[in-house]
Parts: structure tokens; sequence; C-alpha cells
């Protein structure tokens, strides 16, 4: 996504990429057990987008 930013994507080229990478399931770390899981959420990582 921020290759995607960076190269000057259109809003709708932006907002079509993430709405495949959900689809796809790549948005979010999915975990196998309770065990794994943090204490607190964390921010994975942040674009800065407004």
């Amino acid at each position: 996504m921020n290759r995607q930013i960076r190269s000057g994507a259109s809003a709708k080229q932006f907002a079509d990429l993430a709405r495949v990478l959900r689809d796809e399931n790549k948005l979010c770390f999915i975990q196998d057990s309770a065990d794994d899981l943090p204490d607190e959420p964390q921010i994975v990582c942040s674009l800065g987008l407004v």
C-alpha cells in the first residue's frame, strides 16, 4: 500500500487495492490459538492516512 501511495495511485486504485487485500485476508494477522495473543492490542503498521 505504501508503494501505491508513493507512486501516485488514485484514490480509486488505492481503495481497490485495500478491498482486494481485505478479501484475501491480508490486512490482518490471524492467530491460531489464544496462547499466541498479546495482552494488549498492537499497531503493526500505520500509513498515516487521514
